[in-house]
């Protein structure tokens, strides 16, 4: 929770950004995606997986063929980037156990 050694290890070498007093999976090395942000004072429990990319709901069929350049039937991707989408977790924020984060950018305690 103190930890200023492991914020810079999770800052320069994962690319995470964790908030002062912020604890829990949040301060494991590895199991956060990069470019994300953890505001000051979050509580973060084990399970938590963060999803930067969904399939399109808007599509008419859900399959990767219709969204994902890389498969060869689009010229670019029809869905954003994965590096486009950086999560924010505002300040104060509790993340319960088995919580999983779809696209968005900002969870916030309240808004």
């Amino acid at each position: 929770m103190h930890s200023t050694i492991l914020r810079y290890l999770l800052r320069n070498f994962h690319k995470v950004s964790v908030g002062r007093y912020s604890y829990g999976v949040c301060l494991v090395p590895g199991l956060l995606p990069p470019s994300i942000s953890v505001g000051n004072y979050c509580s973060v429990a084990e399970g938590l997986r963060v999803f930067r990319r969904n399939h399109p709901i808007a599509h008419l069929s859900q399959h990767h063929f219709f969204y994902n350049a890389e498969l060869g039937l689009l010229n670019e991707d029809a869905i954003e980037q994965i590096q486009n989408n950086q999560p924010t977790i505002g300040p104060d924020v509790w993340i319960g156990a088995d919580v999983t984060i779809l696209l968005g950018r900002r969870i916030l305690a309240t808004e």
